[in-house]
């Protein structure tokens, strides 16, 4: 077989975001990772403080928080590595690598309509493909995708006036636009994989910033294609999905397939069943007929913890690629989703290389002083009443011991390190299901994991 594919940041409520706000107002202490202690003791105290469920209620003007929180903590929680990553930002080389190994030869063309002549070309290019296509739902997509190409070469930016001919596979610099969209480095192109085409994205900041690699069924064209289906939905706990593939099996495939790029430090963290988002009108059953498989970085049993700050995938499908690109945020990961055809999307967010262990085994403070902090920060949130107005009352379900970033803009370092996430009630029966962390702590001071610092001592 040739190269066969067989490939929600939810946004976040005004209670999560001021509960952020809220404890962001913390002491943030220096982290001293030398301790007079035996691993031994350490051992017996972190094992001895660590209950297997909290309960507390917590009332105030604004409303109620009730915790009635499982502790989940990963394998030998009490021994963790904190390793410092720096983001490995994409070369030419590298696109031209990437292409060569994803996609047919001679198939791909560039997609880049900054210019009348590339909309121009861009317009043939995507004609002809939509002709050619017995895929309805592509065709719905490509008829879209040619009014939208109409639509804007009536509206030019006059910012792109100046900007590089586009002629090779590289990457381009796209000047900022209208305040909006701020520069950013990008190179996007259709391809074919086996006889399915694709629209392929790399964007990455000019200097610092988020790095994306986006692969998806040209179908689904800058569209949020897949939605993960909560455990406790009808779809899971009365169909079988579709996909040709077993959970196992899809896993596999993905696993396989990102190694096969050159992705080799990654383990999958979470698989959910999958519905279609987006389909042409005439269809009017969306069926469970993938899945997504979520990758990220583990180390001696710790694991990058799935929630939304971790992998926000739908904040990077809902807000748009170039402004995500422009901006900072603190996570790495890979999505990919798997269909009976194999693979029909991936994303590769913030790709790191590591860079050094700053400890090979971190002290963590214990459980019950984490837990201390966030009913001060958890009371303090619910005393505020939002202009007199009582919030709903907010459940939190489970308490998660797991890997986090933070990042450091003076050196422009990430950390992995190791956090408490206090994850909200959800609904389990949701279709785009998520789990979302309410607040989250660093575990081995008590503050809240900063997205703009992480404060180290190496010894």
């Amino acid at each position: 077989m040739k190269k066969k594919l067989i490939m929600k940041m939810a946004v976040l409520s005004l209670t999560a975001f001021t509960i952020l706000s809220l404890t962001a107002c913390s002491n943030k202490k220096q982290v001293d990772y030398t301790t007079e202690a035996t691993e031994e003791a350490v051992d017996a105290m972190v094992e001895a403080e660590i209950p297997d469920k909290v309960s507390y209620e917590l009332m105030g003007e604004g409303g109620t928080i009730i915790v009635d929180a499982d502790i989940i903590l990963p394998e030998n929680h009490d021994k963790c590595s904190v390793v410092e990553y720096s983001i490995k930002r994409f070369t030419d080389e590298d696109v031209k690598g990437l292409v060569e190994k994803i996609f047919d030869k001679d198939s791909y063309f560039l997609y880049m309509p900054y210019s009348e002549e590339q909309i121009e070309i861009a317009k043939d290019k995507l004609t002809s493909i939509r002709d050619a296509s017995t895929d309805e739902r592509e065709r719905y997509t490509l008829q879209n995708e040619l009014l939208n190409l109409d639509n804007r070469i009536k509206n030019l930016s006059p910012a792109f006036k100046d900007m590089e001919q586009i002629e090779e596979l590289k990457l381009y610099t796209i000047p900022e636009e209208d305040g909006w969209h701020p520069e950013i480095e990008k190179c996007c192109l259709i391809g074919a994989i086996d006889g399915r085409y694709y629209y392929m994205l790399i964007a990455q900041s000019a200097d610092k910033g988020n790095v994306i690699m986006k692969l998806q069924l040209l179908r689904d064209m800058n569209n949020d294609a897949n939605g993960n289906l909560g455990p406790d939905s009808l779809d899971v706990q009365i169909y079988e999905n579709k996909c040709v593939y077993s959970k196992d099996e899809a896993k596999k495939l993905a696993t396989d397939y990102i190694q096969s790029l050159g992705y080799t430090d990654y383990e999958a963290i979470e698989v959910f069943d999958c519905k279609e988002n987006n389909y042409a009108p005439s269809q009017d059953i969306r069926e469970m007929n993938s899945y997504n498989i979520y990758f990220g970085r583990k180390i001696d049993g710790y694991n990058l913890a799935f929630n939304t700050s971790n992998c926000p995938d739908f904040f990077i499908d809902v807000v748009g690629d170039s402004y995500i690109a422009g901006n900072n945020t603190a996570t790495e990961y890979i999505k990919v989703n798997v269909d009976s055809d194999g693979i029909s999307e991936l994303l590769i967010f913030n790709p790191m290389k590591e860079e050094r262990i700053l400890d090979n085994h971190a002290k963590l403070l214990s459980f019950e002083n984490i837990d201390n902090i966030a009913r001060e920060d958890l009371q303090s949130y619910i005393d505020y009443t939002f202009d007199g107005m009582q919030i709903k009352t907010i459940n939190i379900n489970e308490i998660e011991l797991g890997y986090g970033y933070t990042y450091d803009q003076e050196t422009d370092r990430y950390a992995l390190i190791p956090v408490w996430f206090y994850m909200v009630d959800e609904d389990r029966s949701n279709f785009d299901f998520g789990r979302m962390d309410f607040t989250n702590y660093n575990a081995m001071d008590g503050s809240p994991k900063d997205i703009n610092a992480f404060s180290v001592t190496i010894y």
